[in-house]
């Protein structure tokens, strides 16, 4: 209990915007694996500044923080792909020192050492993407929020066959990290001559 979330991102396909301009839409999913109480979030890059974005959402989300973060090889998070010595993105290491937890790369081409968050971003889009009737993205984003917390969460797990908030509210979040008093600031990095 509270010691692993695991996090992906999922290719959710086009979206239009408010001018009416196209857009790639992905998904962040972050899923504490004990409870399978699972975070999304739309996005439409996979910068570091993103994927830290949507971790301390995610974290304040959850009111708390797990102890690991087991994430893909995704340039955002892991610089250096490597089974005994992976090198994180710097940003993306400190970001995790600064809340206490420590990320955990999986093997190369290895999905399947972080399937509840496969699945979580199969369910996504398999569930929430297939019943939308629309190509907003602004709605996408508060459609998205509302299937997160009212049926993602809501649910009988397939797996577990527990509804995942009932487990988390009484079992996980008491036995997750507490918050920092201050967030992590996101600073861009830049070389000028």
């Amino acid at each position: 209990m509270g010691e692993e979330a695991q996090v992906d991102f999922g290719y959710l396909g086009r979206f239009t915007l408010e001018d009416g301009s196209p857009v790639k839409v992905w998904v962040f999913c972050m899923v504490l694996s004990h409870s399978r109480y699972a975070y999304y979030e739309a996005v439409t890059d996979q910068t570091v500044a993103t994927f830290i974005r949507c971790h301390i959402r995610a974290f304040e989300f959850f009111g708390g923080i797990p102890r690991t973060v087991l994430l893909d090889n995704l340039k955002a998070g892991v610089i250096r792909p490597d089974f005994y010595e992976p090198l994180l993105q710097e940003q993306y290491s400190e970001f995790l020192a600064h809340y206490g937890c420590a990320g955990r790369p999986c093997r190369v081409r290895k999905p399947e050492h972080k399937g509840k968050v496969e699945s979580g971003v199969k369910y996504v889009k398999n569930n929430f993407l297939k019943g939308l009737e629309h190509r907003n993205f602004q709605r996408l984003i508060t459609d998205l929020k509302a299937w997160n917390t009212g049926v993602c969460n809501q649910r009988r797990h397939g797996t577990t066959r527990k509804v995942p908030a009932q487990v988390f509210h009484q079992i996980e979040k008491p036995a997750l990290l507490p918050l920092p008093a201050q967030r992590y600031e996101i600073y861009h990095w830049e070389e000028r001559k």
